[in-house]
This record gives structure tokens, C-alpha cells and sequence, in this order.
């Protein structure tokens, strides 16, 4: 039971940290159109 509520745990947490990724990464390209492509290759 402990170990079920533990992947349950991590695996929402990972969830979350995906979907707010995707969320900034979205702001960024419809916000800042113009500095998307240099935002972009700084974290490449």
C-alpha cells in the first residue's frame, strides 16, 4: 500500500512538472514571439 501510494505520488508529480513545462514553453512562444528562437537555442 505505502509502495502504491509512493508511484502514485512520483508519477504525479512528474506529470505536473511536464504539463507546467509545456505550459511556460507555450507562454514563451505566443508572449515573446520575437525572442522565442533565442530563448530556445540557450537551452539547447
Amino acid at each position: 500500500c505505502a509502495f502504491q501510494l509512493l508511484l502514485m505520488t512520483s508519477f504525479s508529480a512528474g506529470e505536473i512538472f511536464i504539463l507546467t513545462a509545456m505550459s511556460y514553453d507555450r507562454y514563451v512562444a505566443i508572449c515573446c514571439p520575437l525572442n522565442y528562437e533565442v530563448l530556445e537555442l540557450v537551452h539547447v
